[in-house]
């Protein structure tokens, strides 16, 4: 069985759902990142997928969307800086996991946007 995810949607939801008073030795918060893991580890006991495919936005700030719609989450703040970092962590990760296990993605994670 295939489960695709969303990573986008569950990096941001464990961010706001996860206490951001946990962070890591240098006092960056991991929030986002543990829930995101915490996810990704449920998922995979319970349903024991055959495979999974994990999608990112390119960017936390627009999409193809604004162009079709300017209105389109136009009442939202923008991301902070923190949740736009572990994003990028959890982008990169799942970039050098997929080349680990020779599923190398067409183009890695950009950063900064």
């Amino acid at each position: 069985m295939l489960h695709l995810v969303d990573a986008s949607f569950f990096v941001f939801r464990a961010y706001y759902s996860v206490t951001p008073e946990m962070t890591d030795g240098d006092g960056r918060p991991v929030n986002a990142l543990y829930g995101f893991a915490r996810f990704m580890g449920d998922l995979l006991e319970r349903a024991q997928p055959s495979h999974v495919a994990v999608a990112f936005d390119e960017s936390l700030s627009s999409s193809f969307r604004n162009e079709i719609y300017p209105a389109y989450k136009a009442n939202r703040e923008p991301a902070p800086e923190d949740l736009k970092q572990a994003a990028i962590v959890l982008a990169t990760f799942a970039y050098h996991a997929a080349m680990w296990e020779g599923e190398i993605p067409p183009n890695p994670p950009r950063q900064g946007r």
